[in-house]
């Protein structure tokens, strides 16, 4: 190439870079394919055409452009970090993560690509890479507010509360004008009990970004864990696809925000896990008691312990897969319908105070064969008090997992005389089950045939026929409340309570506060209230 024509690249590809940063997209494309047209083996073009896709949110043309440019030049941090953002945006995680570990092969003071890396472990449940990594950014920079930020974050999903906060302090101490950080510290006083000043700081970080309907739902819970119900109920019931706790109304019909149901017909669709349908299925007693049809889309597990409690209304299995994933809806069965309303939504206008509880909670009635069935083998095991027991969410995150304690914290419980305890644990947990045994000398017996993830109605038939059922705050104790049966559940203090002491939605629930990080002294607690209650 001549020198002129070199000369005329280097414009064309200056050119083409000041049309990108200047939003001028079509022109900046244009000029950088006229200079792969003559010099295709440029890597700083192929990554501008990616960064071009990537704003028009073409992501397949975007990962190809600089999959194009690390052909040409495999040893560049920027294109790996730059590739590394793209995947992340997609959800490609573990390739994102492979061009960030890349990027700092190729340049250690890569520090953007430290910071994106230890997000992305977290995300994949890699904790320990994660805060080394962000650890690493620390070191080199002992001011990056982002690095500060992200690590008391995430110090927080693992229940060490007291690093999380001097961490974020350290933060605010470099931009005390982050949104993110506010909400970092909303999620840590929600999460250690101080709802007023979660209140405050969720507050404070939709100040910053009104429009962010996750935090305005996070706002909302703090306020109802605060007892702030009206206040609360209206930050719940914020809906957005992007807000992984609430679904969003398809708008086929009008969205019920509480007008008169005499003479109406409604139409409930469902949103969440199971546990939340069995919370907010509490309200289908009044709705049904307003309106003249009452239709409700519902988990195909709960078919049947709905239909059976509620006859006079309708009841479809909906599809979806787990978390905010559409729900279907056959528009044939919902002809004549005057409302739609999300299931989330029904305590906002049942339920805007505590005296708007019943005093004694509905129960869903299982299959009485299947209680009989349950009843004859309860009684062919030894004497005694029947149990129930589980321990943990089958879902088996760190962040998760920090909530709930281990079974050999259980030693004040499996002491207990006179009881035989029965298995409700979802999930493979067979070596729990039998190192617990082993350290307690005790026999923790297995349902016969009960599947206890997609058998729900089996579930709770068997429930209903126990004395007690122990488990943390998931399904199962859910289930328990919903048939009625004598529950203890290890509850921290969040918006369930609604700013009391006990579990109105469900009036056989006791919970039981954990004791931060002594799992043997909650577990104290439990075996006290059964000793006293038996």
């Amino acid at each position: 190439m001549s020198n002129k024509n070199a000369t005329d690249v280097a414009q064309q590809q200056a050119a083409a870079i000041s049309a990108y940063q200047t939003g001028q997209l079509a022109q900046a494309t244009q000029l950088a394919l006229a200079v792969l047209h003559t010099v295709p083996a440029s890597p700083t073009m192929h990554l501008l055409l990616g960064l071009i896709a990537h704003k028009q949110e073409n992501y397949p043309v975007a990962i190809s452009h600089l999959d194009d440019a690390l052909v040409l030049a495999p040893q560049d941090a920027n294109l790996h970090f730059n590739l590394g953002v793209i995947l992340a945006e997609h959800v490609q995680y573990d390739r994102a993560i492979v061009h960030y570990e890349r990027a700092i092969a190729c340049d250690p003071h890569c520090y953007a690509a430290y910071e994106n890396l230890g997000v992305l472990y977290m995300l994949v449940d890699r904790p320990d890479q994660a805060i080394a990594t962000l650890e690493a950014v620390l070191v080199l920079q002992p001011h990056a507010f982002k690095a500060c930020c992200n690590l008391g974050d995430m110090l927080r999903t693992m229940g060490r509360y007291a690093e999380s906060a001097a961490l974020l302090e350290r933060a605010y101490a470099l931009d005390p004008n982050s949104f993110a950080l506010h909400s970092h510290f909303g999620k840590l006083y929600y999460e250690i009990g101080d709802f007023p000043r979660a209140v405050q700081a969720f507050t404070q970080a939709l100040a910053l970004q009104p429009d962010h309907s996750l935090t305005a739902w996070r706002l909302g819970a703090s306020q109802l864990a605060n007892g702030e119900l009206a206040a609360g109920w209206r930050g719940y019931d914020t809906q957005s696809s992007t807000n992984p706790h609430r679904g969003t109304l398809q708008p086929l019909y009008p969205a019920w925000q509480g007008q008169p149901l005499a003479g109406k017909n409604i139409v409930v669709l469902p949103e969440q896990g199971i546990g939340d349908e069995l919370v907010f299925a509490t309200c289908f007693a009044d709705l049904i008691q307003q309106a003249k049809q009452v239709t409700v889309y519902c988990d195909q597990r709960l078919l049947g312990l709905f239909a059976r409690t509620y006859p006079s209304a309708r009841f479809f299995p909906t599809t979806r897969q787990r978390g905010m994933s559409p729900v279907y809806i056959d528009t044939e069965a919902l002809a004549e319908t005057d409302y739609m309303v999300l299931l989330g939504s029904l305590p906002r206008y049942l339920r805007p105070q505590l005296n708007s509880f019943p005093q004694a909670s509905p129960c869903l009635l299982p299959d009485p064969a299947a209680q009989a069935e349950w009843q004859r083998w309860l009684a062919s095991l030894p004497a005694g008090l029947k149990i129930g027991i589980a321990w943990r969410s089958s879902l088996r995150t760190t962040e998760r997992l920090s909530s709930f304690g281990s079974l050999s914290a259980w030693s004040s419980v499996f002491a207990l005389p006179n009881v035989t305890w029965i298995n409700l644990q979802v999930g493979d947990c067979q070596a729990e089950l039998d190192a617990a045994q082993q350290q307690f000398a005790c026999d923790i017996h297995q349902p016969p045939g009960l599947d206890l993830f997609h058998d729900i109605a089996g579930s709770a038939a068997l429930c209903s026929q126990l004395d007690w059922v122990i488990a943390p705050s998931v399904a199962t104790s859910m289930l328990a409340g919903s048939v009625g049966c004598r529950n203890i559940a290890f509850y921290r203090r969040d918006w369930l309570l609604l700013g009391t002491d006990r579990l109105p939605w469900f009036t056989s629930s006791i919970p039981v506060i954990p004791i931060f990080n002594n799992w043997p002294a909650t577990m104290q607690l439990v075996a006290d209230v059964i000793t006293k209650r038996r």
